[in-house]
């Protein structure tokens, strides 16, 4: 028998056992689980399509527990510590086709539409699993998932020196946009970000310092050089407040402002099509991430483990013990002190933390 947790449409989790079926793959055992928004969303039965109940969980790092044979990988072994690609693709859409794996128009998410990893064991293909560094610990490793989310995003508005960033959001994909940009660029970009949450300020204003220009409204751009040209908006958050900013700010900047969502607050948007016209105004969609992003955020997390980046390291984290989960899930969800929680399987206490003390101590 195995156990997994199942969270039903009042938002509380009820530990099942389970017969356990014999590994047609790999068999790993999740041991920290990242909460992100779309686990919030259907907490609070905001997301669309969701079967109750469901056991939730996609930003996993996991130990290898057992290869089955006819998988057929020869890369990956018993004990090794892996991140999860959790979005599986069909390899036949027309979208796999021409390898845009993240919009596979038959994508199974796990912990959305297939059951994620609150549970004692998992069974995964091996080509949606890669391999953890052994210096890397698991409280790095499991930011793979949402960093991926990150670059994937960058890589539409390829920020470069000299560039300004607008991040709208402080949130966790806000928190991750910046230390990356810092990570890459230094201070050869300017990063603002507009937040009116002002826990969320405090927090930025801690972990960053002044590297970064906080706005409250978009209105307090500065309008001067070097920040009027090469403006770039980062939109995690994506509704029509967020939209309705990089509305604005294009009537006060010059024109061709180039912007990327990849947050989903809101599915329908009021969008100013005279204004996209008129100001030349480029709005991208960003969703998920290929393997090639996956792998492009081990390596990044790798380098910044190498480096004791004090970004990264000065990352606060909430974790929640999974036998105490409905003691506290539903209260830090809404919490909007809370950067970055992380669920431990095996855990015992609720523990709040900077990242750099479990990674150092």
């Amino acid at each position: 028998m195995m156990w997994q947790y199942e969270l039903d449409k009042d938002c509380v989790f009820h530990r099942k056992d389970i017969k356990e079926a014999p590994p047609r793959h790999v068999l790993i055992r999740p041991l920290l689980v990242g909460v992100c928004g779309t686990d919030k969303e259907i907490c609070r039965g905001h997301r669309e399509g969701i079967k109750y109940p469901l056991v939730i969980g996609h930003e996993i790092v996991a130990q290898v527990v057992n290869i089955a044979e006819e998988d057929g990988s020869n890369s990956l072994k018993i004990n090794d510590r892996v991140v999860v690609f959790p979005n599986y693709w069909c390899d036949s859409c027309i979208d796999c086709k021409v390898g845009h794996f993240n919009t596979c128009k038959n994508k199974v998410s796990i912990g959305v539409n297939a059951p994620g990893a609150l549970s004692e064991y998992m069974d995964v293909e091996s080509k949606y699993l890669f391999k953890v560094p052994d210096s890397l610990s698991n409280y790095e490793a499991v930011l793979t998932e949402p960093l991926a989310v990150v670059i994937h995003a960058m890589k539409k508005i390829d920020p470069k020196p000299g560039d300004n960033i607008l991040i709208i959001g402080g949130g966790a994909l806000g928190h991750l946009t910046t230390m990356l940009l810092l990570h890459e660029l230094r201070d050869k970009v300017n990063i603002f970000i507009k937040e009116i949450n002002i826990k969320k300020v405090h927090i930025l204003r801690e972990v960053f310092g002044d590297l970064v220009h906080i706005l409250s409204s978009i209105y307090d751009y500065p309008l001067e050089f070097p920040y009027l040209n090469g403006l770039k908006i980062v939109d995690t958050v994506g509704n029509n407040s967020s939209i309705s900013d990089i509305m604005s700010i294009s009537n006060i900047l010059p024109s061709g402002i180039r912007s990327v969502i990849l947050g989903l607050g809101q599915k329908n948007v009021n969008i100013d099509l005279y204004a996209v016209v008129r100001r030349e105004i480029h709005i991208e969609g960003s969703i998920i991430y290929n393997p090639s992003d996956f792998i492009n955020a081990i390596e990044i997390l790798y380098n910044m483990h190498k480096e004791k980046y004090e970004y990264l390291y000065r990352m606060p984290i909430i974790e929640i013990p999974l036998i105490k989960i409905n003691d506290y899930f539903r209260e830090l969800i809404n919490n909007d002190e809370v950067i970055k929680l992380i669920i431990n399987p095996y855990g015992a206490e609720l523990r709040r933390f900077k990242l750099g003390s479990v990674v150092e101590g």
